[in-house]
């Protein structure tokens, strides 16, 4: 019950006036470097930092994760467009949502990246939630890790990654 108080509170402190206003700052400003060829969120959380320093922690931690999360999304914008990655993971939506530009379907490749994008995240929220609340994820982390990759973020890993020496199905 604890857990779910917390959760509850820091809601309501993240959806108070100046912490809200600061996260859409974060998020407006994350668009912003998103779009810039070559500088990413890493870099942009160090910009970010002597800012952060007259806030309160839950301003600050709202601000910077706003920005951060805006940044890996509008990497595949300039990806897209203009062929030239915005972030080092939107490397591989060249190849196909750059040629799809190309011949004139920049929608549909755009629409595609962000929506995979809004699924990843909420998969990976869902999955982190779910780990926390310990629902069924000990059992399953042990059908698809092997003992030393049996943590918790093993469940929030993409599917496309695998552990060393797993051929795809459970290790």
């Amino acid at each position: 019950m604890d857990f779910l108080h917390a959760g509850v509170t820091g809601l309501v402190q993240v959806f108070a006036w100046p912490t809200f206003g600061l996260m859409l700052l974060g998020m407006g400003l994350g668009f912003v470097v998103g779009l810039l060829p070559g500088l990413g969120g890493p870099t942009t959380l160090a910009l970010m930092l002597p800012f952060v320093f007259k806030m309160t922690p839950i301003e600050a931690f709202a601000f910077l994760l706003g920005m951060l999360a805006v940044t890996a999304t509008t990497g595949d914008i300039t990806s897209i467009l203009f062929g030239i990655p915005g972030e080092p993971t939107t490397a591989t939506t060249i190849v196909d949502g750059h040629a799809m530009a190309k011949n004139g379907e920049a929608g549909r490749a755009l629409g595609a990246a962000m929506m995979s994008s809004l699924v990843g995240a909420v998969f990976g929220a869902l999955g982190w939630v779910m780990a926390k609340l310990d629902w069924r994820v000990p059992r399953y982390s042990l059908a698809w890790c092997s003992a030393r990759w049996r943590r918790t973020d093993c469940f929030c890993r993409p599917t496309t990654t695998a552990p060393p020496g797993c051929s795809g199905r459970a290790c």
